[in-house]
């Protein structure tokens, strides 16, 4: 019979399987997984995907963490990949990986973390979960959005025409694929019918845009809590929701910013563009409107907490 698990429990078993995937006994990689355990994130994804799963009895099935488990070690691999393509040198409140190490340690480090994240979907030995197939399909799906995302990202950075359209477009792969993939994963793990599942990932998806344009905001205003380097997203020639709206609404902005001054623009854009601007007044809509779908299940409670903390509006 097959264990369940209470949130407080599941959330610390991801925790757990997360530390047993960033053990490496042969101690090739010891030093830079024990960098990546000085600083913990969020966790974001993994209580969307337990908060998705819950029954009635308040529990979810124990095959459920090692799977958000996988998906949160996805996420710490785009980190590293990020802050690579960045030269950030700080993430999380520490020295991001390539700064404490160099490139290639992290790079090899975030492709070690990828057979990990295989390795929890399938795990060894006799008796495999049947439904291992899909999940193990869903991340893959949700590793090739994520993938194209960062690399439309990457062919557009100095792009200052990049449309509203094309930023949804990057943002939808980068960050909402993975918030999908964890709500997926949760309802279908937990036996979900299909349309719910399908209602469960519409919600994480919609949550993870918004929380991206809640980084947006985070990264322009240099937020203390940000904990990586702040101001520096158009800098590095990545033009985010804020700067495109600033762009509309004062078009010389756009020549300020092809002159390289950077400063003068982003000056300009703190004080002309709100948090609350209508794109995010509208994926917020979107995102309770997700929500109200998924009123029925047990859960529903902890899903809007958490659609509350990837609200722009909340990040100072």
């Amino acid at each position: 019979m097959a264990l369940r698990l209470t949130e407080e429990q599941a959330l610390e078993a991801v925790t757990a399987c997360m530390d047993k995937a960033l053990e490496d006994p042969t101690g090739v990689f010891s030093a830079p997984f024990a960098h990546l355990r000085k600083a913990k994130g969020k966790l974001l994804r993994a209580k969307l995907g337990i908060r998705a799963a819950l029954g009635e009895d308040g529990c979810v099935p124990d095959a459920l963490p090692p799977r958000l488990a996988a998906i949160e070690l996805l996420h710490l691999a785009t980190l590293i990949h990020d802050d690579l393509l960045d030269g950030a040198e700080t993430r999380r409140g520490i020295a991001s990986l390539p700064a404490a190490f160099d490139g290639k340690t992290a790079v090899l480090a975030g492709d070690f973390l990828l057979t990990r994240c295989f390795s929890l979907c399938l795990p060894a030995g006799e008796g495999l979960p049947a439904d291992a197939g899909a999940c193990l399909s869903f991340l893959s799906a949700a590793m090739a959005r994520l993938c194209r995302g960062e690399m439309l990202q990457q062919r557009n950075r100095y792009n200052y025409d990049l449309t509203l359209r094309a930023y949804l477009r990057i943002i939808a792969g980068k960050t909402g694929a993975l918030f999908a993939l964890a709500a997926l994963t949760g309802a279908y793990t937990a036996g979900r019918g299909p349309d719910i599942q399908r209602q469960a990932a519409g919600f994480g998806g919609r949550m993870g845009m918004l929380f991206q344009m809640r980084d947006d905001h985070i990264d322009l205003y240099r937020a203390p809590a940000a904990g990586k380097d702040t101001g520096a997203d158009l800098q590095n020639g990545v033009v985010t929701l804020p700067v495109i709206l600033a762009f509309a609404a004062e078009p010389r902005l756009l020549e300020a910013a092809r002159r390289g001054q950077t400063e003068e623009v982003l000056a300009r854009v703190r004080r002309q563009v709100p948090v609350n601007n209508p794109v995010v007044c509208r994926y917020r809509r979107r995102a309770e409107e997700s929500l109200s779908r998924l009123q029925g299940l047990p859960g529903c409670g902890g899903l809007k907490e958490l659609l509350g903390f990837a609200d722009p509006a909340r990040f100072r």
